[in-house]
């Protein structure tokens, strides 16, 4: 914030980590132009102020790919902050009622153009990268599905920590759908301490209202990435 120049500036990390949302309502009394943000959409529409209105693009978006692509967001007229974006919001003044806006990209990423990379240097970067998210003052643990990823994951953090890294997995009461085999492969040839919950339908039944509150922003991915966060944290 800025008093003299009267500015605010919202500012997203580079990557997009973190999310950033922003909206804009009129003041019934005075008619000008507030703004509102917050780090979830929830957060804005527990003020009160904020329609809750279904944007009609993000549901499309939201059933046709799993989850809403910014800008957008599920509730309309309430926008995602790009990454690397810096919002400026300049107050309004007595000729106009409306704040000032102005948005600016402040970083990119950079251009890998004759650039040679070997499978030695990618697998050096993964493992430096990996290691550097595993800095915390609180245990952490890899979420191991027993594909491709979070396989890979799992086995270059189990070579950077000093103990046993600790895996999740989430597995099903229905065979066909069931996948935590792969998971036990992984996490037996890592030597992982393995945590596998077989999520029943009763359960599922159970902590569905749970697992609908804790989503801010629906994705189809939404419903297991809570019940492999609660074991986590059931496992401290």
């Amino acid at each position: 914030m800025d008093p003299r120049a009267r500015t605010v500036h919202l500012v997203r990390d580079p990557m997009g980590i973190k999310p950033l949302y922003w909206t804009t309502i009129r003041d019934d009394d005075t008619g000008e132009e507030l703004l509102l943000f917050a780090s979830e959409v929830r957060a804005l529409l527990a003020s009160g102020v904020v329609p809750l209105c279904l944007n009609p693009a993000a549901v499309a978006s939201y059933l046709w790919q799993g989850f809403v692509v910014g800008p957008d967001t599920i509730v309309e007229g309430v926008h995602l902050l790009p990454a690397a974006t810096i919002l400026t919001i300049g107050a309004c003044d007595d000729t106009n009622q409306r704040n000032s806006r102005t948005m600016r990209q402040y970083w990119r990423m950079p251009s890998s153009a004759g650039r040679r990379t070997t499978v030695a240097d990618l697998r050096a970067e993964l493992r430096d990268t990996v290691k550097m998210q595993l800095v915390a003052d609180v245990p952490l643990g890899v979420f191991l599905s027993g594909g491709v990823d979070s396989s890979a994951v799992a086995a270059l953090a189990s070579e950077v920590v000093r103990d046993a890294v600790h895996t999740f997995t989430i597995g099903f009461d229905v065979a066909a759908y069931d996948e935590t085999r792969y998971a036990r492969q992984v996490a037996n040839a890592i030597r992982s301490r393995h945590t596998s919950v077989v999520l029943t339908e009763q359960s599922f039944r159970e902590q569905l209202p749970a697992a609908f509150t804790a989503i801010d922003q629906p994705t189809f991915d939404g419903i297991n990435s809570y019940f492999v966060s609660r074991a986590a944290r059931d496992a401290g």
